[in-house]
Parts: C-alpha cells; structure tokens; sequence
C-alpha cells in the first residue's frame, strides 16, 4: 500500500495535473449549465468564472474557491437570502453586477477574515448591513448601496476600502470601528452619514451631503465637498453627473483613481477605475422578455436597458410539431442608446396549441444573439388567471393582467413578505376577457412583494421586485 501511495506521489510530481479555467453559465430559464448558483460553485475550481444570468436566486452563497461571480445586469439578477446572502470561505474573489438583499433581517455580504475581495458595480439594498466586514480586507468599488439600516460596516481587525460609490438613503451610510478608508463616494440623504468609532479612519475626495449628521466623531477630509451632487435624473435612478456638477474631476487627484478616459475622478459610481463604464459594452442587454396570449393573438414584450449599434430584433417562432424556428417578424432596432426602451409585436396568426417564441437580436455588422425561449400555450378562454406582471422587476411601475371568464367582483392587493395587505391596487365588478391593470410603486421600497387576485371564489398569487 505505502508503495502504491508513493508511486502515485511520484506520478503527480512528474505529471502534474494541469487545471484549465473556464466559464460556467447559470440560467434559471435551463439556458446554461445550472440552475443554480450554489451547483455552479460546487463544481468549478480556483480560477473559474460564474456569470449568471437574470433571474431572482434565492440562495445563501458561501464562496469558498477563488473566483469571479458575475452578472452583466444588477436591474435583473437578483441574490436574496433572509440571514446574508453572500459569505466567503477564500481569498481572491470578485462578485460584480448583482442586486443583493436580505429583505432587511440580515447582512447583503458578510466577509469575516478573507483577503482581497472586490465587491463592484453592485446594487446592495433592504439589509440590516449591506456589507459587514470583520478581519480581512475588501475593496468595496462603484456600488449603489441604499435602503439599508448601515450600508457598510468594518469591525475588529476588518481593513475596507470604500471607493467611488453611492451611499444614500441608509439610516447609517459607513460604520466604521475599525480601519477604513473613504475615498470619492457620493454620500447623501442617510440620517449618519460617516459614523465613527475607531481611530483609523481616512475620509478623502467625498460628497458628503444632505445627511441629518454628515459626520459622527470624525471631520470632512480633504477634498470633500457638501454640494448637491446634481445627477441626471436623481428620482428615477439615473445616477450619471450632468456637466455642471460638483463632483466631475473632484475626486482624488492621484492618476491611480483617474477615469477610464484618464481624466481626473469623478466622486460616485460613474468615476474611477472601477467605473461601471468601465466594462465591455453588451450589445444589447435584455432586461425583460416575455409572451400572453390575448383574444386571438399572442402578444410579445421585451425591454432593453442598453443597445449597441442595434440593427433589430427578428421575432421567431416554432409550435411543438417542428423543429426549427421561423422568422414572423421585425423590429428596428434603437441604435446605440443607455435609455431603456420597450418593444411589443403582435403575432396574429395563431390557433390552439403550444407555440415557442424567440428573439434574434442583430447588429449592424450582421452579428447575432438569441433570447431565452419562451412558451405560449393557446386555449379558449375557460377560467380565471394572473399573469405575471410586466416588467419585472421594475421602477416606479409594472403592468398586472388577469382574465376572467364571466362578469365577476375582484379585488386585486398588494402584500409584503409577512402576508400583511399593504395597498388595494383596484376592486368592483368587472367584465369577462382580459383586462391590464397599471400599478405604481412610487411610494414603496425595494423588496419583495406579493400581489392577490381575488374573483368570486378565485384565489391566485404571484410575485413581483421592486428596485429602486
């Protein structure tokens, strides 16, 4: 036996085994090659890479290997877990592109002794802490950190680098009882702004604004400025600085933190070298896809948060007896634009039974994607049903629909994570077909809701994301 062991030591010195690293793929819509996240982390390796694409994931993630976990598109991919939805068991991990929330009970990312973490261009939301940082150290860069009881705090030993984010709308924005260092963020509208209970703290290059306390036991540092940041469009989350604002090329003057265009900082998510320009652009990025069948026509939806020299979507289509897709329509294209914009085509000619639909989005060089497929199944209108709201998630509103057969008294509601009715969306007596109803979340937060349709005796639940 003790020979055999030290003949295969030998074999594994000679030949070494060598570990390739590779991309796995994780779609909830069985377009990749899991399911889930937490499969996906079970099988790669140090060095791999897990881009996950969008979907709600709710899963406890522990990164115990070193690699990169990301997603092109935090509006879409969503990881929530009530305790803390991220841990780390390793060094040398970057998770980037999410939207992470413990629906307020728990921690967002809880990093306890691990080195080199790079949290980036996430949206961190509705957590008791976004991120909790005890021993270890973490580079925390061009994050959208907001609604949370602190957005970061750093304990014992814990070392963080807080660098060109936006902190706001936190009952406490920065904790800090340990050592941390607070460079070019945008920090407003928080009841604490930088709350400090240790001695290294170093607070440089920051808008520190509009907090009830800007400051606790500690002063503004050099290069802060208490300035209305002045962004494009601050109530519908559009974060980018318009020309004439404070914060373009007041952040550290050092060329390590320049822009992508090797300019000087600019304070919040859109400066530094971890600018969320600062990726690749995605051609186009679909942010929801969806298809109903109406009356005599199936309609679909789709919504695009980005394109790139977008020529057009050909809108395709097979039923369950064949097995190629066909082309029955085309939709130009918006170009090269960062507005959201939504499309609807109508398919008409439709009978009962199954359908498949696809997108194929094209661009000008003739290159070409294909969207998730979805199915469409075609009956006589007989009962009553919920859609699933359009589009989700969303910010301030989303479409509901439902159909009843027969005239009938609803009443459709808005709950929260605890079954507590918290807005009547609308009731009254109703006529049979389908019917659109417009809800608006203006006045809720980000979070997890549920919406209820009642009709006579007709009961029926579906969810819905809010993100603001």
């Amino acid at each position: 036996m003790l020979k055999k062991i030290s003949f295969m030591l030998l074999m594994s010195f000679l030949f070494p085994i060598i570990l390739i690293a590779k991309t796995i793929v994780v779609d909830q819509n069985e377009n990749g090659d899991y399911l889930k996240i937490n499969d996906a982390l079970n099988i790669a390796v140090d060095g791999d890479t897990i881009y996950v694409r969008a979907g709600i994931y709710n899963e406890q993630i522990i990164i115990s290997k070193q690699i990169t976990l990301y997603s092109s598109n935090y509006d879409s991919t969503i990881l929530m877990h009530p305790g803390y939805c991220i841990g780390f068991g390793n060094n040398n991990v970057t998770v980037q592109g999410f939207t992470i929330q413990s629906n307020g009970s728990g921690y967002g990312i809880e990093i306890s002794g691990s080195l080199n973490i790079v949290i980036k261009n996430n949206m961190i939301t509705n957590c008791s802490t976004g991120v909790y940082q005890r021993k270890g150290e973490t580079l925390i860069a061009n994050n959208i950190i907001s609604d949370n009881q602190t957005g970061i705090s750093c304990f014992e030993d814990g070392k963080v680098n807080v660098l060109n984010n936006l902190i706001h709308k936190n009952s406490r924005g920065l904790h800090n009882n340990a050592s941390m260092y607070v460079y070019n963020n945008i920090i407003i509208n928080n009841i604490d702004g930088i709350y400090n209970t240790a001695e290294l703290l170093s607070i440089l290059y920051n808008c520190v604004w509009s907090n009830t306390t800007n400051y606790y036991n500690c002063s503004s540092g050099i290069g802060d400025i208490s300035l209305d940041p002045n962004f494009c469009d601050y109530e519908n989350s559009d974060f980018r600085l318009r020309p004439e604002s404070p914060c373009i090329d007041s952040g550290h003057p050092s060329s390590e933190y320049n822009d992508p265009d090797s300019t000087r900082n600019d304070m919040g998510i859109y400066g530094g070298p971890y600018s969320w320009q600062d990726e690749d652009p995605v051609p186009v990025e679909l942010s929801n896809f969806d298809a109903y069948f109406q009356s005599d026509k199936v309609i679909l939806r789709w919504r695009t948060c980005t394109e790139t020299d977008n020529f057009g979507f050909e809108a395709q289509r097979r039923t369950a007896m064949e097995d190629n897709f066909t082309k029955i329509g085309f939709i130009e294209g918006k170009g090269t634009t960062i507005t959201i914009n939504d499309y609807v085509y109508e398919d008409l000619d439709v009978y009962q039974g199954i359908y498949y639909y696809r997108l194929k989005q094209i661009d000008f060089d003739g290159s070409y994607e294909y969207s998730k497929i979805i199915e469409v199944q075609i009956e006589s209108l007989k009962g009553f049903s919920l859609k699933q709201n359009y589009p989700n998630p969303f910010n301030p509103t989303t479409t509901i629909s439902f159909e009843l057969p027969e005239k009938s008294n609803i009443k459709l509601a808005i709950y929260n994570i605890i079954g507590k009715e918290i807005e009547v969306i609308t009731t009254g007596e109703y006529e049979p077909g389908y019917h659109d109803i417009l809800f608006d979340a203006n006045n809720f937060s980000s979070g997890l809701y549920f919406y209820r349709l009642e009709a006579d005796e007709f009961v029926e639940v579906r969810k819905l994301m809010v993100l603001k």
